[in-house]
């Protein structure tokens, strides 16, 4: 859907994990009470002239290092999915959000599929987001992982 950034001046929203030093945050990570959706925040994030996130004082960290969730194109998940294992091979795990219940690499039994059909994926990292192996840079980070055919947006928001 198309926007006129002239008519929306201000976006209000709240971090999962916000780094003030490099202005970065984690939204998407939560997924109670609902699943977030991420291509809509997206959307409105290139229609606003302002944005404000806020977050809860133990939210607020030195380093994001948190779950990482990546929206991935339909009925082909599994392909990007490894292309984001190889990128973290060895700093993460990369796990299929279930709609509901225990999650495993597969989504468990009822794997969650957005109302866009988009499948999330979560890279879920050890100790903090690294970059075939080495500290790296958020914008690197999300560069990288928007190169990968079938990835819609993830959670790594900048600036």
């Amino acid at each position: 859907m198309p926007c006129d950034a002239a008519q929306v001046s201000l976006l209000l929203d709240q971090a999962d994990q916000y780094d003030e030093s490099a202005n970065a945050a984690l939204k998407g990570i939560r997924a109670e009470p609902q699943q977030p959706e991420l291509p809509r925040l997206r959307q409105a994030l290139s229609c606003v002239q302002k944005v404000v996130l806020l977050a809860e004082s133990q939210d607020v960290v030195p380093q994001l290092c948190a779950s990482l969730p990546v929206f991935i194109d339909g009925g082909q998940w599994e392909e990007p999915a490894e292309a984001l294992d190889d990128l973290f091979l060895g700093d993460a795990e990369i796990w299929r959000r279930p709609a509901a219940g225990v999650a495993n690499p597969r989504g468990g039994d009822n794997p969650y599929v957005s109302p866009g059909g988009h499948n999330i994926v979560d890279v879920r990292f050890y100790e903090g987001m690294k970059l075939f192996g080495e500290d790296a840079k958020y914008d690197q980070i999300a560069q990288e992982i928007e190169q990968i055919e079938g990835v819609i947006t993830h959670g790594l928001l900048l600036g």
